[in-house]
């Protein structure tokens, strides 16, 4: 479950979006609301949303400034911008904020439920990605002793062929070639090269 939160000056909009949401929208967990940037600053740290909807003009510190500064406290939370406002500039500022939706005032419930479950969707898929990649780097650091150990008995000894890229399949990672070579060195000798 996902938390959200509304960063709108405007009362009446602010409690309409959040009722759009709780009725219509599924993983949601909890909903909080701001009425300016500064207020969404301080709701922010507490509260610590996944996702923020955010008005871009707003007294204060305008929507922009409020994503940049939210951005800066935990760059995991995703924005969505709902704004009234067209200007290509804004857009262009949001792209490059990295928001994951533009919505034109007034956001049809259609529109507003489907840009949020979007967004809870590639939540999801990021959290599936980093536990896959935890589990990979788990299972590695747990047969990585026994590969080292394996792998320089097999050289010191001469014993068996060479392990193939193929060997390493199970995981679950392609490895398209590489080259382990271990030297163990006695005391130096007056006539040996180091």
């Amino acid at each position: 479950m996902y938390r959200l939160m509304i960063v709108e000056d405007e009362p009446i909009e602010r409690q309409g979006i959040r009722l759009m949401l709780e009725n219509n929208v599924r993983g949601l967990s909890a909903i909080r609301e701001a009425a300016d940037g500064m207020e969404a600053i301080e709701v922010f740290q507490s509260f610590r949303p996944h996702i923020v909807l955010v008005d871009i003009h707003m007294p204060g510190i305008n929507g922009l400034e409020t994503i940049e500064a939210l951005r800066k406290l935990d760059g995991a939370a995703r924005f969505i911008i709902l704004t009234s406002h067209e200007k290509f500039e804004y857009a262009h500022e949001a792209i490059k904020l990295g928001v994951d939706d533009y919505l034109l005032k007034p956001a049809r419930i259609a529109k507003l439920k489907e840009s949020v479950e979007s967004v809870v969707e590639r939540l999801k898929h990021d959290e599936a990605e980093n536990r896959r990649n935890t589990a990979l780097l788990e299972r590695m650091n747990s047969i990585r002793p026994v590969l080292e150990r394996d792998l320089i008995y097999a050289l010191i000894r001469d014993t068996g062929a060479p392990m193939q890229p193929d060997d390493f399949r199970f995981l679950d990672f392609e490895v398209s070639g590489g080259f382990c070579f271990v030297l163990k060195c006695g005391e130096p000798k007056p006539n040996c090269l180091t």
